[in-house]
């Protein structure tokens, strides 16, 4: 599967994200709800749209970590 250079930047962040959660949330990482990125049986392809659909659920979930620990303090 090769994947288009939008694809590949999308990838990344989703690393970067998911790397911050790691670092800054390590308890949190372990148990972190995000939707699987995921093929069906129907769909052929992971396209743009599927990561940036993904990479927006990661954000989101960082932002509710941070959130959670600024009026946790």
């Amino acid at each position: 599967m090769s994947f288009s250079t939008k694809e590949q930047r999308l990838m990344n962040e989703i690393f970067v994200v998911t790397e911050t959660i790691h670092q800054k949330f390590p308890t949190l990482y372990a148990n972190l709800s995000e939707t699987p990125l995921f093929l069906s049986g129907t769909q052929k392809d992971v396209n743009c749209l599927d990561f940036e659909h993904y990479l927006e659920s990661i954000k989101l979930q960082l932002l509710g970590f941070e959130h959670s620990e600024e009026t946790h303090i």
